[in-house]
């Protein structure tokens, strides 16, 4: 019997660490920027530029964070319609249309029968997926998520997949003679 969906939405905690460290790294970078034009440094010439440059990724990431520490939207939703990532498309991966799934580091790849059906909608991941070429469908898969900013775990993803997904013939029968269907005896294609 499939249990309660899983919604995940941004972990405030987590995207709170995240924050408070870089903003500490834009801190120390300004701290040391004022340091060396406060004590007149020579080398504020040469070094000065680089610590403004490597301020201002850091600054650009303590703008987004903490967008995301006050986004309340559902970010995953895993039910018994599909598999649906805010960040992904605005449609519903169904259960039938995944055909491999990977974890990694908090990362949760989906590998899907026709991707075609499925395309990547926002730009943000039109774009990382560009950067990476020709690796990316090996690592990110079809369609990912990160869990490390969600309030879940790989390992709910992966139960709340198993809860929701229906069951193969193959699985039914060998769930009505008595065997389990375990994932050793499941080709995996990814």
């Amino acid at each position: 019997m499939p249990g309660e969906p899983l919604v995940a939405r941004y972990s405030r905690a987590k995207l709170s660490a995240y924050l408070f460290a870089a903003a500490l790294l834009v801190s120390l970078g300004l701290g040391l920027l004022a340091h060396m034009i406060i004590t007149s440094n020579p080398a504020v010439w040469i070094i000065g530029p680089l610590v403004s440059l490597s301020v201002l990724p850091f600054s650009a990431a303590c703008v987004i964070l903490l967008c995301k520490v006050f986004d309340r939207r559902v970010q995953l939703r895993v039910d018994g319609e599909g598999f649906a990532i805010r960040g992904h498309s605005a449609k519903t991966i169904h259960h039938r249309a995944i055909i491999g799934v990977k974890t990694r580091n908090g990362l949760v790849a989906l590998q899907l029968q026709k991707a075609a059906n499925f395309p990547i909608e926002n730009r943000h991941r039109c774009l990382i997926w560009r950067l990476n070429g020709a690796g990316a469908e090996g690592y990110f898969g079809d369609a990912w998520v990160w869990t490390s900013q969600l309030d879940c775990t790989p390992a709910d993803v992966l139960n709340a997949i198993h809860d929701f997904r229906p069951l193969t013939d193959w699985e039914r029968e060998m769930r009505e003679r008595g065997l389990s269907a375990r994932s050793d005896l499941v080709p995996n294609r990814f």
